[in-house]
């Protein structure tokens, strides 16, 4: 049923609904930070990080970007928008043009 989960008071309908949900967004957001952690210690000895994308804007790299300190750590984004999976020969070119 459709719209007929939460009440106008905004009151859960089924009681522990709303437990359950702030428990599973703490649950999320506590290993989010975590993954966010580790990818900041594997990527600060770093002097460049390439980017692998199959979409037109970027959107890993930007998260990166604005999720994780590089403290002089280079970005570098090779997109790919054809719809077409990178071939093993595309990322060799892209590791060698960018390395």
């Amino acid at each position: 049923m459709r719209g007929q989960a939460y009440r106008t008071d905004s009151a859960p309908v089924a009681p522990g609904i709303g437990q359950q949900a702030t428990e599973y967004w703490q649950r999320l957001a506590a290993d989010s930070s975590m993954l966010l952690a580790t990818g900041k210690k594997f990527i600060e000895p770093l002097k460049k990080v390439i980017v692998l994308e199959e979409n037109y804007t970027g959107q890993f790299a930007q998260h990166l970007r604005a999720n994780v300190e590089f403290n002089g750590t280079e970005v570098v984004r090779v997109n790919q928008c054809s719809g077409l999976p990178f071939t093993p020969d595309e990322v060799k070119a892209a590791l060698a043009q960018h390395a």
